[in-house]
């Protein structure tokens, strides 16, 4: 059908940027506020990673340990999932 490969060639880029924007920003603000600043995000623009590195994670100099940008992403849409099934089970 030409017209859901229209569909898809449109949406799918909208829809992974969508999730890729808000799941980054959520993921920013409520990482470090949920872990009382013991993780901190890595910067987008930091080409330098420390090693040794563990599923996102590294530990960080001054103590605590830094996320990359993907976890951060990851951990952001996870929120939003909990959110999502909370609210559901919640009120009933």
């Amino acid at each position: 059908m030409p017209g859901s490969a229209l569909v898809e060639w449109f949406l799918q880029p909208l829809l992974e940027l969508l999730l890729q924007v808000f799941g980054y920003w959520t993921g920013r603000i409520v990482v470090p506020v949920l872990s009382l600043g013991l993780i901190r995000i890595e910067h987008v623009n930091n080409a330098r990673r420390s090693r040794p590195r563990w599923h996102g994670f590294h530990r960080a100099k001054g103590g605590g340990f830094v996320i990359d940008e993907d976890m951060t992403m990851f951990l952001g849409v996870l929120f939003w999932i909990a959110a999502g099934v909370a609210a559901y089970f919640v009120p009933r």
